[in-house]
């Protein structure tokens, strides 16, 4: 447990906040950045505002992966990352330096899909399938697992017309979605 000071209040009053040790992704883009980033794609946006950063979780698979193709054979390791929010998968091409964090657990979302296996070897099966012309089977042998979180910012952004929006920017790349149905 950490202790932080109350918004507002002399030091003696103390508001006590659990915390978590997360191996988290590097932060890329600062808050500011995340702002600028949503603030410069719609001039309707006049003024946006990071409120939180919000951890993913991620369940991170190395595989070995051997197979026949047509003119030439595969036997390489591949790492595949799985967000256990959404069960969405995708293919890791470098790998980042990694910090340990202390993070508020009110940031950290909630696993929804904790057993993502089969989705990493579907996923990984479908690429390979896509790029090579396969002549026997692809073998995919688990190296290893870990459990990553990567940093989202989510703000808010009021328009011109007064209505107020919700995005999520990623804090490593600075991609961003809208978060639909979420007012205030």
């Amino acid at each position: 447990m950490t202790e932080l000071t109350s918004p507002g209040s002399d030091d003696s009053v103390r508001e006590r906040t659990e915390t978590a040790e997360l191996t988290v992704f590097p932060t890329q883009i600062r808050r500011e950045e995340a702002e600028s980033l949503l603030a410069a794609t719609d001039d309707d946006l006049v003024q946006t505002t990071v409120i939180e950063t919000l951890y993913y979780p991620y369940q991170i698979f190395h595989f070995r992966v051997q197979a026949e193709a047509l003119f030439n054979s595969l036997d390489q390791e591949l790492v595949c990352g799985v967000d256990l929010c959404r069960k969405k998968a995708l293919l890791i091409d470098d790998k980042p330096e990694l910090t340990v964090k202390s993070v508020p657990t009110d940031q950290i979302l909630p696993i929804k899909h904790d057993d993502v296996l089969e989705t990493a070897r579907s996923y990984l099966t479908t690429i390979i399938h896509r790029r090579l012309t396969i002549s026997r089977s692809i073998t995919l042998t688990q190296q290893n697992s870990y459990r990553r979180y990567r940093p989202f910012y989510h703000t808010e952004c009021q328009t011109n017309d007064g209505n107020c929006l919700r995005y999520i920017v990623d804090g490593v790349t600075g991609a961003f979605h809208r978060i639909h149905g979420v007012t205030e």
